[in-house]
């Protein structure tokens, strides 16, 4: 993450639960590179100054939830590329 906002105003916050459940490796990659996507999507289209990045989990499922002060988009835009479509199927492979 400090790579990639390297040389931009841009502060990333993340709240994350107190005491996770262990999780597979697999899970954490998944995570991780749905991490990067998220920050890779925010620093080339939205032009935020501000992401806050919040994760829950219980004993069956993880939520990841982002929020930014940049510009919108719409979700269902099928033109919007390929990171809604990349997390989308790294939550499915979770």
């Amino acid at each position: 993450a400090k790579r990639m906002l390297k040389g931009r105003n841009v502060e990333v916050r993340l709240s994350q639960p107190a005491a996770a459940a262990p999780v597979g490796l697999e899970v954490r990659r998944n995570l991780m590179l749905a991490f990067r996507e998220v920050l890779s999507n925010v620093v080339q289209h939205s032009d935020a100054r501000n992401v806050k990045v919040w994760m829950s989990a219980d004993h069956c499922r993880i939520r990841f939830r982002v929020a930014d002060d940049g510009r919108g988009f719409n979700p269902n835009d099928s033109s919007s590329g390929w990171g809604l479509r990349n997390l989308r199927k790294r939550a499915e492979d979770m």
